[in-house]
């Protein structure tokens, strides 16, 4: 008779950092590491943990997950579904850093580490606060039938196979608000769609075969969309 002993991972900790998020990671691994955000909680059978940041217990949407998969090597590693991907709210592509940049980067690994001298820049309740505020941007009802009709043309799209989903038009309208409140407004414009269109909408669209063979890849089928959607003008 064995007793089973609960370890806490990094998956109890706020934000998350996820390196290589399909290595050795099942698809359930998978789907706790992506609900820890939202419900600031994790569960494991019938045990449920709250997740805490300095000591205090967070709330629902509090949590932020980073990842990046694996996309070369594909041994031992799970293939992260369509499901799973429309959970993430942006794909990032960050490329390699300029020759200065790289320059610094190997002057700032000699003798430490440069993550041992990351400094604090907002509490818990600061980042409630921008939030909050983000939330009350206004969006007009032209911008929110753009974004719609956005992510219905991608269903309609002959060679897109599986189209944005009302999720993604969702993030796509929180990523706006958040686009115009670093931008000292209070109102989003077309500008912030055309902004993020392809960050929140890239990761979440899968093409169908007959565009590989004609060499369109999703920015392609996603640029074609757009320019048939006419954009809203805003009085």
């Amino acid at each position: 008779m064995f007793d089973m002993i609960f370890i806490k991972s990094i998956v109890i900790s706020n934000p998350i950092c996820k390196f290589n998020i399909n290595r050795r990671i099942t698809g359930f691994h998978q789907f706790q590491i992506h609900k820890q955000p939202s419900r600031a909680a994790v569960s494991v059978d019938k045990r449920v943990d709250a997740l805490k940041l300095n000591m205090k217990p967070c709330k629902p949407g509090d949590g932020m997950l980073c990842a990046v998969p694996i996309v070369i090597q594909q041994l031992f590693h799970f293939r992260l579904n369509q499901i799973r991907l429309d959970r993430f709210m942006l794909r990032l592509s960050i490329g390699y850093p300029s020759l200065e940049q790289e320059v610094l980067i190997l002057k700032q690994t000699e003798g430490g580490r440069p993550v041992d001298s990351l400094r604090q820049v907002a509490t818990l309740e600061e980042v409630r606060q921008m939030q909050a505020e983000t939330a009350q941007v206004h969006v007009a009802e032209d911008l929110y039938r753009y974004v719609a009709t956005l992510c219905a043309a991608t269903r309609e799209h002959p060679l897109i196979r599986l189209g944005a989903s009302p999720r993604a038009g969702a993030a796509l309208i929180r990523a706006c608000r958040a686009s115009a409140w670093m931008a000292g407004r209070d109102y989003v414009i077309p500008g912030d769609v055309h902004l993020l269109y392809y960050n929140v909408l890239e990761h979440r669209v899968m093409p169908d075969p007959q565009a590989r063979l004609s060499d369109r890849t999703i920015h392609d089928l996603l640029a074609e969309v757009m320019e048939s959607v006419p954009q809203p003008k805003l009085v």
